[in-house]
């Protein structure tokens, strides 16, 4: 992975199926056209994005797309998870072949997570494959869907149960989006780029700890900086380990084991991703320093911090035994074991299936119990 500067992208990831730049920059969506040129991509350009992004930034995405003389075509679904479904999958690629898409179109991911994902997965299978180009306009999205090729949608029976590994052409992510997420979608998307600095980076996470106020203000300065070296982060794992098959990207699971676990049993409901994965990251922080894998002093450290950041740590109320059920279900379980991704120290993870199950009972447990 190279980075870049002066107008060029923050980096490039070079992963096996595929090389791709990565623009992380305030004002991305209104140079989308000129840099969907610069990428050799042409139109027309099939731009899918949800109800609540598209009325803020569709304008722009079609005024940039139209100053680079390219055709453009928008398609929305409804803002909210169950839109990321098969039914709504056929509607697109109806709407496609209506629009006469080709293989030689892109189509343009214009959203968060559940945009990414959906308009990723149609186009991996639409004509056998359509470029894609992610411009994600949350936090969560920048920082960990848009990178990395993951593309699904889900099934009655559970989230991102059809999908393919399939890698955008470009990334996009424009940093004035960020202005009009709400502090809890922030927070959300916040836990990820923790996560990142806890499991490989020791020196972006210490920004995390000097630079909270300035973060959550949105500094331009320290914000491109910590956005661009979590996505880099992603980017990097995804080089050296493409479709999850050598180990290196589970490590981008630490804390989802019991965050999934305690989606499933709130039905989606109740907690954001972001919001659960931080819950799972302070509960295998216990399970870690129990196992004498971590300090104490390193756990309530970064537990200080997801709690700066406005991230819960437990979640008083949710039914332990659903979560531990959800968990035997994941898909990052290995036979009967689980993989838990854990911490030797901040910035040094590791996958281990030792953990036993009394003590990954207890601290679901300990976690979902009430308030004192």
């Amino acid at each position: 992975m190279t980075d870049a500067s002066n107008g060029a992208p923050a980096f490039v990831v070079r992963a096996p199926s595929a090389t791709y730049p990565v623009y992380v920059e305030w004002g991305a969506l209104d140079r989308i056209g000129g840099r969907l040129l610069e990428t050799s991509l042409r139109g027309p350009v099939y731009v899918v994005s949800d109800s609540t992004v598209a009325w803020m930034y569709a304008g722009r995405v079609e005024q940039a797309l139209g100053k680079a003389g390219l055709e453009s075509h928008f398609y929305t679904v409804p803002a909210g998870e169950a839109s990321k479904s098969l039914a709504n999958a056929g509607e697109l690629y109806a709407w496609l072949a209506e629009h006469r898409c080709e293989r030689g179109s892109t189509i343009v991911a214009l959203g968060g997570g559940m945009v990414g994902d959906l308009a990723g997965f149609v186009a991996a299978t639409f004509l056998r494959g359509v470029a894609v180009v992610q411009a994600p306009t949350s936090l969560a999205a920048m920082v960990d869907a848009s990178i990395g090729g993951k593309t699904a949608v889900n099934l009655p029976a559970g989230k991102n149960l059809v999908g393919a590994f399939y890698q955008p052409r470009m990334v996009a992510a424009d940093l004035t989006t960020l202005r009009s997420l709400s502090s809890r979608e922030m927070a959300s998307g916040w836990a990820e780029a923790i996560k990142h600095g806890l499991i490989l980076d020791p020196s972006l996470y210490r920004l995390f700890e000097e630079r909270v106020e300035d973060l959550l203000d949105l500094e331009p300065e320290i914000t491109e900086e910590v956005v661009r070296r979590s996505m880099a982060i992603k980017g990097r794992i995804v080089e050296e380990d493409e479709r999850e098959t050598l180990g290196r990207r589970t490590l981008l699971n630490y804390g989802h084991t019991i965050g999934h676990g305690l989606e499933a049993a709130t039905e989606y409901g109740s907690l954001l991703h972001g919001e659960a994965v931080s819950v799972g990251m302070a509960a295998v922080g216990e399970i870690g320093h129990t196992m004498g894998l971590i300090s104490r002093e390193e756990v309530e450290r970064y537990i200080a911090v997801l709690r700066g950041f406005g991230l819960p740590v437990r979640a008083p109320g949710v039914d332990p035994v659903s979560v531990l059920a959800a968990m035997k279900m994941d898909k990052k379980a290995s036979g009967r074991r689980i993989n838990w991704v854990l911490l030797e120290e901040i910035g040094r993870a590791v996958v281990r299936s030792d953990v036993p199950d009394d003590l990954a009972e207890a601290t679901v447990r300990a976690v979902c119990s009430p308030d004192d």
